[in-house]
Protein backbone atom coordinates (compact mmCIF):
# COMPACT_ATOMS: atom_id res chain seq x y z
CA UNK A 1 0.00 0.00 0.00
CA UNK A 2 1.39 3.33 -0.71
CA UNK A 3 0.89 6.87 0.64
CA UNK A 4 -0.89 9.51 -1.39
CA UNK A 5 -1.23 13.34 -1.42
CA UNK A 6 -4.24 14.79 -2.96
CA UNK A 7 -4.14 18.65 -3.72
CA UNK A 8 -7.33 20.13 -4.06
CA UNK A 9 -7.37 23.92 -5.59
CA UNK A 10 -11.34 24.87 -5.14
CA UNK A 11 -12.77 26.88 -8.69
CA UNK A 12 -15.77 28.37 -6.40
CA UNK A 13 -16.43 30.96 -3.46
CA UNK A 14 -16.93 29.80 -0.21
CA UNK A 15 -20.52 30.72 -0.23
CA UNK A 16 -20.75 27.67 -3.19
CA UNK A 17 -18.45 25.70 -0.47
CA UNK A 18 -20.67 25.35 2.20
CA UNK A 19 -23.55 24.00 0.06
CA UNK A 20 -21.65 20.41 0.30
CA UNK A 21 -19.08 20.98 3.17
CA UNK A 22 -21.13 18.55 5.34
CA UNK A 23 -21.17 15.70 3.30
CA UNK A 24 -17.76 16.45 1.68
CA UNK A 25 -16.54 15.71 5.42
CA UNK A 26 -19.00 12.85 5.95
CA UNK A 27 -17.52 11.28 2.94
CA UNK A 28 -14.09 12.22 3.62
CA UNK A 29 -14.08 10.85 7.58
CA UNK A 30 -15.73 7.75 5.95
CA UNK A 31 -13.06 6.90 4.14
CA UNK A 32 -10.82 3.53 5.40
CA UNK A 33 -8.20 5.23 3.03
CA UNK A 34 -8.19 8.52 4.91
CA UNK A 35 -4.90 9.48 6.73
CA UNK A 36 -5.72 13.30 7.07
CA UNK A 37 -7.73 16.23 5.59
CA UNK A 38 -7.66 19.58 5.73
CA UNK A 39 -8.57 23.14 3.84
CA UNK A 40 -5.65 25.73 3.23
CA UNK A 41 -4.47 28.77 2.35
CA UNK A 42 -7.08 30.50 3.84
CA UNK A 43 -9.65 28.10 2.30
CA UNK A 44 -9.00 28.58 -1.43
CA UNK A 45 -7.99 24.67 -1.48
CA UNK A 46 -7.34 21.40 0.66
CA UNK A 47 -5.10 18.65 1.02
CA UNK A 48 -6.13 15.19 1.59
CA UNK A 49 -3.49 11.95 2.59
CA UNK A 50 -4.43 8.40 2.15
CA UNK A 51 -3.17 5.46 1.65
CA UNK A 52 -4.25 3.12 -1.06
CA UNK A 53 -3.07 0.42 -3.69
CA UNK A 54 -2.67 2.84 -6.94
CA UNK A 55 -3.51 6.36 -8.09
CA UNK A 56 -6.14 5.31 -9.75
CA UNK A 57 -7.99 3.77 -6.68
CA UNK A 58 -7.18 7.80 -5.04
CA UNK A 59 -8.89 9.25 -8.43
CA UNK A 60 -11.77 6.94 -8.10
CA UNK A 61 -11.83 8.21 -4.56
CA UNK A 62 -11.58 11.90 -5.53
CA UNK A 63 -14.55 11.48 -8.32
CA UNK A 64 -16.78 9.96 -5.77
CA UNK A 65 -16.23 12.96 -3.27
CA UNK A 66 -19.05 15.69 -2.99
CA UNK A 67 -16.78 18.80 -3.65
CA UNK A 68 -15.74 16.92 -7.13
CA UNK A 69 -19.27 15.74 -7.81
CA UNK A 70 -20.64 19.14 -7.28
CA UNK A 71 -18.16 20.74 -9.42
CA UNK A 72 -16.57 22.59 -6.85
CA UNK A 73 -13.18 21.35 -7.48
CA UNK A 74 -11.37 23.36 -10.44
CA UNK A 75 -8.47 20.99 -10.34
CA UNK A 76 -6.56 18.48 -8.17
CA UNK A 77 -3.30 16.58 -7.75
CA UNK A 78 -2.63 13.20 -7.19
CA UNK A 79 0.96 12.58 -6.13
CA UNK A 80 2.53 9.65 -4.26
CA UNK A 81 4.34 10.56 -1.28
CA UNK A 82 7.40 8.74 0.54
CA UNK A 83 7.58 10.22 3.89
CA UNK A 84 10.48 9.27 5.30
CA UNK A 85 11.13 11.63 8.06
CA UNK A 86 8.77 12.23 11.42
CA UNK A 87 7.41 10.37 14.07
CA UNK A 88 4.56 9.50 11.88
CA UNK A 89 6.96 8.81 8.57
CA UNK A 90 7.04 4.81 9.57
CA UNK A 91 3.58 4.45 9.63
CA UNK A 92 2.87 5.41 6.12
CA UNK A 93 5.30 3.94 4.33
CA UNK A 94 4.57 0.54 2.35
Amino acid sequence: MATFAVIYAYGVPESELAKSRVEHRDYLANLPELVVAGPWDAGRGALIVVRAESAGQVEALVAADPFVRDGFVGEHQVHEWSPILGPQAENLTS
